[in-house]
């Protein structure tokens, strides 16, 4: 279902490589080291990439759409900065950009305050992603939310290129390919199947990158939101229900650039994409989608609301030790935990 190319090939202009590349041994003339140094020296530039398949490029359009860009953050500040310019620096610029701090030890105020278009928002205690997000979406009313970790970045492009293929297919969620980066300064090329819906339909996997994704506010709240009560894979519920009742559908665009490192949520030995924690979690989240299949494939409509997991608690103490706890059937949270720490004024 996802494919990948090792090697990537990148250009700059002769104006940045020669303000770069004088700094560097000619054994660090790559992509990443010259952001670094241009970064260092505060020189501006942008990110571009190119589709994956050029027929499949978007023409311009003017839209008067509402994009929120929604930032969860935890223990990120070594790479918020580019994150933020990234969505600062977009051809169609966000309406809105919120960062929202999961209780870090000291939340990004100072780094937050330099972007004037961002606001940042916080919790008193640690309580994951998806319950952070889905505060946020119910608390405005934006018509879409582009998501992005606050590890990574993405083309200048990207919101133009998520809108308008929202606006010319009738798309509800929208992601786009990945550019994967390593600690080790190697690049990848992750290519994703364009027609999610299709690719679900013949095997469960991970045809959409979540944090790629712009989601149309209407889907997420038939959906009846994401998995407040999960730490992790909330993202992986609601894509597999959101296919049961909207086009899904990921551009041929390498808009996404994705940090691989230790100690994130998906690398971290406890939960990881290889966790057991992960592993129980996921299985029970894909045993809920092929009911929920059977369900509609003799005529029946699953109630996609009342059995949601974010409906739910869940801890990963639970999932390790607890072989009998079903953590799909668990209390949903209903208090308000965010609070503004950095309001900008546009």
């Amino acid at each position: 279902m996802i494919a990948s190319i090792k090697t990537t090939a990148w250009v700059a202009s002769i104006e940045l490589a020669r303000c770069a590349l004088k700094q560097l041994s000619s054994n660090r003339w790559n992509l990443l080291a010259i952001a670094e140094v241009l970064e260092q020296e505060n020189i501006a530039f942008y990110w571009a990439t190119l589709p994956a398949n050029q027929n499949a490029a978007l023409t311009d359009s003017t839209l008067n759409l509402t994009v929120l860009a929604v930032v969860p953050h935890y223990r990120c500040e070594a790479w918020l900065r580019r994150c933020l310019r990234s969505l600062v620096d977009q051809t169609h610029q966000p309406d809105g950009i919120v960062v929202i701090d999961d209780a870090s030890e000291h939340p990004p105020v100072e780094i937050v305050a330099e972007f004037p278009t961002a606001t940042l928002l916080g919790s008193d205690r640690n309580v994951g992603p998806y319950r952070l997000v889905q505060q946020v979406i119910e608390s405005t009313n934006y018509w879409a939310y582009l998501f992005q970790d606050a590890d990574d970045w993405s083309s200048c492009d990207r919101v133009e290129k998520l809108i308008q293929a929202a606006v010319t297919t009738g798309a509800e969620l929208i992601g786009t390919q990945e550019i994967r980066v390593f600690e080790s300064s190697a690049i990848k090329s992750v290519y994703y199947p364009l027609d999610v819906n299709l690719a679900l339909s013949r095997k469960l996997g991970f045809a959409l990158l979540h944090p790629t994704s712009l989601v149309v506010r209407d889907l997420v709240m038939r959906l009846g939101g994401f998995a407040t009560g999960l730490r992790f894979s909330g993202d992986t519920e609601f894509l597999l229900q959101a296919v049961l009742v909207a086009k899904v559908m990921n551009v041929a665009d390498f808009c996404y650039f994705r940090r691989h490192r230790s100690g994130s949520l998906t690398t971290d030995p406890v939960t990881g994409l290889t966790s057991r924690a992960r592993r129980k979690l996921e299985l029970q989240i894909r045993q809920q989608a092929i009911a929920h299949r059977r369900a509609l494939q003799i005529g029946r409509s699953p109630n996609l609301k009342s059995n949601k997991p974010n409906r739910f608690t869940f801890t990963i103490s639970q999932a390790l030790n607890c072989d009998s706890v079903n953590l799909l059937h668990m209390a949903r949270f209903e208090d308000r935990l965010i609070k503004t720490l950095v309001r900008q004024r546009r």
